[in-house]
């Protein structure tokens, strides 16, 4: 492989406009390859022609009447073709190398011999029965087959935690010394970040930011906070990332939560909303009972915000027990994160943390981070 200067970046998002996709670690990504010091190429793919909503359709059809969900998209092998047809190959003749934000599946029998770069924050193997449930066995198979062929065939494999990369090496076979784990960093500018000011008393403002409720804990924070109240703590939750009217019932009139909705990060004003109410929070509350990474812990820690959730897929490389926050094992109730709170705030390790929280958060969850590493591995791959 000659000298790389110019990467191309495959992946149906804009990379360099679109801020919301993949919770903008596609767009983070991007300005992190191009501060690595390399030429970035986005060569887009389409998901949406009317050959592939026609197979969505026979899909969901066939899913409804086996009782069994099928994958779609690049998990399943004539979606994924459909959407390599639709890749520029006169741009691919620019780019040295491909890279791949999840979606190397599209390069299954295309003809495309081009050396790529796959990143990801999970595996197939992994997402079954942790995050996707009631999935056919055909498509389990065929998705766990076209995740080893995407894995097997990159020159570079990078996972966002351990626990994925344990899993490509163990699951889809891949030799250990092309598997690397680079943790991602906050999805927000530098510029914008200002660490919070440390907790000292009054109102304690804990942050829940999250999209899906049931699997991110809403209900064990609330519950959390309501156990911190009963405690004499002025406790106060700010709940982003869902509507008002989307929150179980009753949760939006307690006095002592605030939700501020969906704040999309596209739009300029939204983006600082969502900045401001992580400025303004002393704790990040989030005790998701499945995450293969969370960049939002990433973003908690560059303000100096410890974080509190439970220890399951990638998050123990973000929220380290005791430096930047505590992992709770799951199963953990509203209480058991209340009580933890509670201790931390009695004999000063929430200040301590705050501190550990803006250290690591410049030592490893960080995007300058990441570029360098991504640098220095990619400096390293063979050439012939």
């Amino acid at each position: 492989m000659k000298k790389i200067r110019t990467i191309g970046y495959v992946s149906s998002a804009d990379p360099f406009h679109d801020r919301r996709a993949w919770s903008g670690t596609v767009y983070q990504l991007r300005k992190a390859i191009e501060n690595a010091g390399y030429d970035v190429v986005w060569i887009p793919f389409r998901t949406d022609t009317l050959a592939q909503r026609i197979l969505d359709i026979l899909l969901r059809a066939y899913g409804k009447l086996s009782g069994k969900k099928w994958l779609r998209g690049a998990h399943y092998i004539s979606i994924g073709k459909l959407s390599s047809k639709t890749i520029n190959r006169d741009k691919l003749i620019q780019c040295d190398i491909l890279f791949f934000p999840g979606g190397a599946q599209v390069l299954f029998e295309t003809g495309i011999d081009k050396p790529y770069i796959y990143l990801s924050d999970t595996t197939v193997h992994l997402m079954l029965d942790y995050y996707w449930h009631n999935i056919h066995p055909e498509s389990q198979q065929m998705a766990k087959f076209l995740e080893e062929w995407a894995s097997q065939h990159a020159v570079m494999n990078l996972r966002s935690s351990q626990w994925a990369a344990n899993s490509v090496i163990k699951d889809c076979g891949v030799p250990p010394e092309t598997c690397h784990v680079l943790e991602f960093g906050p999805n927000l500018d530098k510029k914008d970040i200002q660490p919070c000011e440390p907790y000292t008393g009054g109102e304690l403002r804990i942050l829940f930011s999250g999209v899906n409720w049931k699997r991110k804990g809403g209900d064990i924070a609330v519950e959390a906070v309501g156990e911190l109240r009963l405690y004499g703590i002025d406790a106060h939750l700010t709940i982003a990332g869902i509507a008002e009217d989307k929150l179980p019932k009753g949760i939006a009139s307690l006095d002592y939560v605030t939700c501020v909705g969906f704040l999309d990060k596209n739009k300029a004003e939204e983006y600082r909303e969502y900045v401001k109410i992580f400025h303004d929070s002393h704790i990040l509350l989030l005790p998701t009972k499945a995450e293969c990474s969370g960049i939002v812990f990433s973003e908690a820690a560059s303000f100096g915000l410890p974080s509190y959730t439970h220890l399951t897929g990638g998050t123990g490389d973000y929220v380290v027990d005791g430096v930047n926050g505590r992992t709770l094992q799951l199963g953990a109730t509203g209480k058991d994160f209340a009580d933890a709170i509670k201790r931390d705030l009695h004999d000063g390790m929430l200040r301590q943390m705050r501190e550990g929280a803006l250290r690591l958060a410049h030592e490893k969850l960080s995007w300058e981070v990441w570029s360098e590493k991504f640098r220095v591995l990619c400096e390293a791959l063979p050439r012939t």
